[in-house]
């Protein structure tokens, strides 16, 4: 048995060099030494000089001595490569050596790195030996170094154990194997393996009330006859510790109370680094600060560990502004001016403006987080609009509040009241609409960018209810819509992604009652099936405008490929359809339509152009193709 790294190998390796250099000598003594096939002249006084002394042999020039390398042996894939990243032998900007004495001193540092490779791995009874021999290449003679590598076979762990050498009070409770951690035995004895045991066991430490524990020491005991490893570790587990009270720094015009509100402990708890992770995750999502960070100080003489909270707030108030084109409705633009703070709490203001050719729609979203419970806020909303789309004119107002709750880490749901008053007339002729709503949704998010994302899902699934009059008839019914996306990103092709949609809904009660235009529903253009005009799927009056339908049913796919830091490509299918009923087809007579794109990526998200082309085409009806330029990915 020996202790690691390999003391047992090296005493072997010791023991077979000894009685080698005695062989040698004694072969010398015999019948004199032979250097790279040369004999060797009998010693004499001018052989006094140092090895790295000696003139160079004849191949060896003013330059230093050529040579060449290469490393043999049945090496695994993993193996070979960390060889290579390991070998700097005749690499960088040192000069070649000017003896053979010097190139043998490389090359033995060069097999101690191969050396520890194969430790590293689990091969401690894998042996590097170096081989000098001449070369006659090149117009000259060399030196050519091979590396014969062995690495035998692979020792595998055979126990993680956990000792806590200052005996915490509650240590029969502490884990006493690794296996409680999440590691298994029979697992290749790599070292990054130990260094992994190592960690997982001091964060098991800080997530469990020991925020100070260290290792006393670390054993790894090899055993050279049987292939395996045993490792143990010694934890200094130091005092038991809780939540102290919490200083917090960097606030200007933010109430400490608010801060407080998104803090995932109270002082008492048994001190768990999770939680201050998810206070600064939580605070994060405020989008109320630059920088923040949460850091324990010198733990009281009564257990408790006091924290010190240290932010620095963004600027509350930001504008923006965009610009999109179409060919079916031409160029438009987008503005908005935000404050996230309004009264000190976290209250965000959102002023929004869109105006085109087709519609004019100037908005106000209000939001207050933390309102009667820490997972909700307070939302609102009003909308002003002025439509003037081929399907229809349309004039509006749209109040609406409620309750948005945090459900879990990637669900949200929300309940509220809307009320809608609209006038509108399209090819049947004007009406008006007074209705109120109970707008309830539930939402996923697990994607990981806003703006482009290359992983995760969304999702988010609408129905509202709605009573009142329209065109002074009693009306009463459902909207439900659900809009779904998903992104892949797979490891080996880190450039492609794969991302794709749905969108569902339904109408429901409404029999043959005329709704306002802007509650039916529409497909075809940019934010649905590329290459059909704005809205121009689906039904059609007599001189081809769009009805819009009592059901929708929209699928699409693109593939996206990061050419550069700010360059990209797309291509995309996409299918849709509008119906009169009140289930939509999910297979039958879908509008299909394909194009590609390209996209510039810039700091505030992407900047897209896309070609669409409609796969079926109606004479008369749909262009060739359509033109589409904005900020963001499609979906």
């Amino acid at each position: 048995m020996a202790r690691f790294p390999g003391m047992a190998a090296k005493v072997q390796k010791q023991a077979r060099g000894a009685a080698t250099l005695l062989i040698c000598l004694l072969g010398c003594a015999l019948s004199g030494c032979a250097m790279l096939g040369q004999a060797e002249k009998p010693k004499t006084a001018e052989d006094s000089t140092a090895a790295d002394e000696r003139p160079s042999p004849s191949w060896a020039t003013q330059k230093g001595l050529a040579f060449s390398q290469k490393i043999s042996g049945d090496l695994p894939a993993g193996i070979n490569g960390l060889m290579q990243e390991v070998t700097t032998l005749g690499k960088g900007s040192a000069p070649l050596p000017l003896t053979l004495s010097q190139l043998r001193r490389r090359a033995q540092d060069q097999q101690t790195r191969y050396e520890e490779v194969l430790h590293s791995q689990g091969y401690y009874n894998g042996t590097v030996t170096t081989v000098l021999t001449s070369d006659k290449g090149n117009n000259g003679r060399a030196v050519k170094i091979d590396f014969q590598i062995n690495t035998g076979k692979q020792f595998y762990v055979r126990s993680f154990k956990i000792r806590y050498v200052d005996n915490p009070p509650d240590a029969a409770a502490l884990p006493d194997d690794a296996l409680k951690l999440g590691m298994w035995k029979n697992a290749p004895a790599q070292s990054a393996r130990f260094i992994k045991f190592t960690q997982l066991t001091l964060k098991y430490m800080a997530e469990h009330g020991y925020p100070q524990a260290k290792v006393a020491q670390r054993r790894i005991v090899i055993d050279l006859s049987q292939q395996t490893a045993d490792a143990t570790l010694d934890i200094e587990a130091g005092p038991r510790l809780e939540f102290g009270d919490v200083q917090i720094e960097g606030l200007t015009d933010i109430d400490a109370d608010f801060v407080r509100s998104y803090f995932q402990f109270k002082k008492g708890d048994v001190y768990d680094r999770r939680q201050a992770d998810e206070t600064i995750k939580a605070l994060r999502g405020t989008a109320l600060f630059d920088t923040i960070s949460l850091t324990s100080l010198a733990p009281e003489s009564d257990g408790f560990l006091p924290q010190r909270l240290t932010v620095k707030q963004r600027v509350p108030r930001s504008i923006g502004a965009g610009l999109y084109w179409s060919t079916d409705n031409g160029i438009g633009a987008k503005a908005f001016w935000e404050h996230r703070n309004l009264f000190g709490a976290g209250e965000s203001l959102r002023l929004s403006l869109d105006t085109s050719k087709i519609q004019q729609i100037a908005s106000a979203n209000f939001r207050k987080p933390h309102y009667l419970g820490e997972n909700q806020s307070l939302i609102g909303a009003v909308e002003f609009a002025d439509e003037n789309t081929d399907a229809y004119d349309e004039k509006r107002v749209v109040v609406s509040g409620g309750i948005e709750r945090q459900l879990s880490d990637i669900w949200t749901g929300n309940a509220g009241l809307s009320y809608l008053k609209s006038t509108f007339s399209d090819d049947l002729g004007g009406g008006s609409a007074d209705l109120f709503g109970l707008p309830l949704g539930l939402g996923m998010n697990t994607s990981n960018d806003l703006l482009d994302p290359t992983t995760g899902a969304r999702m988010a699934i609408t129905g509202t209810p709605y009573i009142g009059k329209v065109s002074r008839k009693l009306a009463r019914f459902i909207r439900a819509e659900g809009i779904g996306s998903f992104y892949l990103t797979l490891p080996a092709f880190p450039k492609l992604t794969l991302a794709n949609r749905f969108r569902l809904g339904s109408i429901i009660g409404a029999g043959d009652d005329r709704l306002p235009p802007s509650l039916r529903f529409y497909s075809g253009g940019g934010g649905s099936v590329r290459g059909y005009g704005y809205q121009k799927i689906g039904p059609l009056f007599a001189n081809e405008e769009p009805t819009g339908g009592d059901s929708v049913v929209e699928v699409g796919t693109e593939l996206r490929y990061r050419m550069s830091r700010s360059l990209g490509l797309v291509t995309f299918l996409e299918g849709g359809n509008v119906y009169d009923k009140l289930a939509p087809s999910l297979t039958r007579n879908l509008m299909w339509g394909t194009g590609v794109g390209i996209r510039y990526y810039t700091p505030i998200g992407p900047v897209r152009a896309d070609i669409g082309l409609p796969l079926n085409r109606r004479n008369g009806i749909d262009s060739a193709f359509q033109l589409y330029f904005s900020i963001g990915q499609a979906f």
